[in-house]
Parts: structure tokens; sequence; C-alpha cells
């Protein structure tokens, strides 16, 4: 099996029911862990020190077949790169407007440092304006909308606007909904927004307030949701160190978030991830985490104090290599839309890139290929932003655009990215 795979043992893949590990060229595969973790799957820490058996590196298969564009980005034969908007302050998170259309659609977009919340108008895959929908915000992220209102996640509140169908500006004040606790470790100030279908229920994203610590507020490092109204809050799923994407996955009523995993620990321990999340579950965090192998470890400085929690954690669905920090995740419709059928149902996640490990990872997009629903392997879609160790460029938020293109926001270059499908 080549190197450049996702690296799941076979052990570990026996013990999660995979088969498939004994010919040479047997595609790997991840389960989808339902689950609490197995004691056989448990493995203990004794010192402040990891092992450097246990310092692996995850890798992504390569995609042999890709081409560089003119943009200096590479994609996967048959695709090509936009430019689709610069001279961005910062942008983070996307969403778009009701209404969109395949020929024209809005983008809302918070402008983070600017304190912005902004509008870019995209007509036949052209950006024709932009406009300032509000300023009455502080550090936005994340962006949703619903029954004739934008909702903004502040960093330390979440927020909403009235919205009129097709205008942008906003139609009144901001309305406080929510208070959220803000500052913490390494700029944790993301709060990330999503509805569920319905509409009856906004999950909020809140990171840690630290590195690794025993948090006093439940409200960080974990996912909570609450009504539409800010009623009726409560911690749906915790012990995540710092989750930021979430997304839906089609045809299921799966909630998926990316999480950033913690550092001091190693440049390849622990992985981040991404994760299906479960009501009520725990994922680890600060007592214990997943490895690549998908096995429970419990943290050399914290996992002691709790060993109930430790044993609680629920097993991370797709480990990916340490230090990325995997932002955004987005799924492809399961039909119709710009890109060839086989990428249908699959997600992408974007990996801001690593800023205190020894050799850079991370700076690009990533696909994860799925089947039958489930999550099988990991490639690279949009590589080029890291340069003999260096970058001009890291991925933020991933969406699907009603055009069936992908956009990525690139906060470090101001910049959002339109990826289409041209053919073969």
């Amino acid at each position: 099996m080549s190197s450049r795979f996702l690296i799941l043992f076979c052990g570990a893949l026996v013990a999660f029911g995979i088969s498939g590990c004994g010919a040479p060229h047997s595609p790997m595969t991840l389960a989808l862990v339902t689950q609490p973790t197995r004691k056989n799957s448990l493995v203990k820490a004794t010192s402040a020190k990891v092992s450097a058996a246990h310092q692996r590196i995850v890798r992504v298969e390569e995609v042999p077949n890709r081409v560089v564009t003119q943009s200096g980005l590479s994609v996967p034969r048959g695709f090509g790169v936009q430019l689709l908007a610069e001279n961005l302050f910062v942008p983070r998170r996307m969403t778009f407007a009701p209404g969109a259309t395949a020929s024209q659609y809005d983008v809302f977009l918070s402008e983070s440092k600017a304190d912005r919340v902004s509008v870019l108008r995209v007509r036949k895959g052209r950006v024709v304006s932009k406009a300032t929908f509000t300023r009455e915000v502080s550090q936005p992220y994340g962006l949703a909308f619903w029954n004739n209102w934008l909702y903004v996640g502040n960093t330390d509140s979440v927020v909403r606007f009235p919205y009129r169908r097709g205008t942008v500006k906003a139609a009144g004040g901001a309305q406080r909904i929510a208070g959220l606790t803000k500052g913490g470790y390494n700029q944790h100030w993301t709060r990330n927004l999503l509805f569920d279908r319905s509409g009856k229920k906004l999950f909020v994203t809140v990171g840690s307030s630290c590195n690794s610590c025993e948090e006093s507020s439940p409200q960080r490092a974990a996912i909570s949701e609450m009504n539409p109204d800010g009623s009726a809050r409560r911690v749906f799923a915790s012990g995540f160190r710092n989750p930021v994407g979430l997304a839906w996955q089609p045809n299921t009523n799966n909630l998926w978030t990316v999480v950033n995993e913690r550092d001091k620990l190693g440049d390849n321990v622990p992985p981040d991830y991404l994760t299906v999340v479960r009501q009520g579950a725990f994922y680890g965090w600060p007592y214990a985490y997943t490895d690549i192998e998908r096995r429970i470890h419990a943290d050399p400085n914290f996992g002691a104090r709790r060993p109930d929690k430790v044993s609680e954690t629920r097993v991370a669905t797709v480990p990916v290599q340490a230090h990325s920090a995997a932002l955004g995740v987005a799924f492809y419709p399961v039909q119709g839309g710009n890109f060839p059928k086989d990428y249908w149902g699959n997600a992408f996640l974007s990996f801001h890139g690593s800023w205190n490990r020894s050799e850079k990872t991370g700076y690009k997009v990533v696909r994860v290929h799925f089947q039958n629903g489930q999550p099988t392997r990991i490639t690279d879609f949009v590589q080029g932003f890291l340069r003999r160790g260096r970058s001009w460029g890291r991925p933020v938020d991933v969406q699907i655009a009603p055009d069936g293109s992908m956009l990525f926001s690139d906060d470090s270059g101001g910049k959002i990215w339109r990826v289409f499908y041209i053919g073969k």
C-alpha cells in the first residue's frame, strides 16, 4: 500500500471491522464510528512526552493527474481556478443569500479584522459589485440566514440583522440574542453558526480558552444549540479544543465539524480531525485524543485527572495531519452541480496551515471521498500555497456556490478563489 495514503494501520482497521489490508493495492478506508470507545482501543500515557512511535504523519493521497493553473495553484485535471475577489480585509466565513440562482448570487462575507460584513454580488462567475452590509459587529465570523434575518457570530455574542431579499444593506440594527465567552489561547475567537434544516435550532461553535486546561465555562470547547431567539440554550456536544467548520451531510441528519487539536505534544500529535457530531457526546479535550489509527490516547498532562472522561471519549471519524488547522468543511450536493458525479456527496476541507510545526503543513484544500455515506479516503484538491517552506495564501472557509463551483476564502491574501469544472 502506498505511503501516500492516509496512514491507518491494519490492526485498527480490523478492530473497526474494515477489511482490505492484505492486498498491496487495496483502498484505504475510514470507518464511521458510532459506538463508545472500546477498552482495547485505549492507550494510556504515562508521561508528558509522546513516544516517537506515536509521532507518525497522516498522509494524504496525491492525485497524479494534476494541472498548475495560471494562478499558480494546482488542481485535478479538468478543473480551473479563478481569482473571484481580492483586496479584502481578512476574509473568513462565507454564506449565500436566499434567492440565489446559478447565474447570480450574493456572497455574504465576514471581514473579521475590519469588523464588517460585506456582500459580493456574483453574476455569471464574476463579481459585479461589493457592498457593506453592516459594521455593527465585533470580530464577526459565522453567518447564517433564516426567516428574513442574517445571524452573525461575533466573538462575544450572537446577533441578528433584519434582511430583505435582494438587498445588500441591513434593514435595521443588530439584535443581540445571546452572549458568548470571549478571549483565550491563540485567538480562539471564531464563533461559527449553522441552523438545522428545520430552522428550529441554531448551532454555535466556541473554542477553548487555552491550549490544554479544565474549563470553568461549559460553553467553551463545545458546540451549543439554541432557539432562533437565543432561548433554550444548551451544550449539544463537547470536548472539542477548537471546533470551527460546520456542515450537514446531504440526505442525512449528520452534523459534521472540523477541529483544531492541541499544541505542544509534537509535530504529528494529536491529529486535527473531521468528525460527525452526536448529541451529548464527548470528544476528548483536554483529557484524551484520537490518534491516526483512530485509537483513544489519554492526554499525558490531563488524562490521569479524569479517567472517566478518557473512557467516555468518542473516536473522531477522520483524523488529518496534526497542525493542519482545519477550518472549513463543505459537502458537495448529492446530485447536480458543476463537478463530475464522483464528487457528489464528498466533503471538502480547508487547511489554514501550521504556525508552530518544525516543517510547515496544510495551506491547501483537500477532498474527503465518501461512499455509501461513509468517508473512505482523502486526496489533495487545491495545492500550491506552500512553496519551499513559505506560504502565500491560507484557506479558511470553503463553500459550494449555487452554480456548482467551489469558493474558498484566503485571509492572508485577502482573496476569494473559485474552483470550477471545465471538462477533461
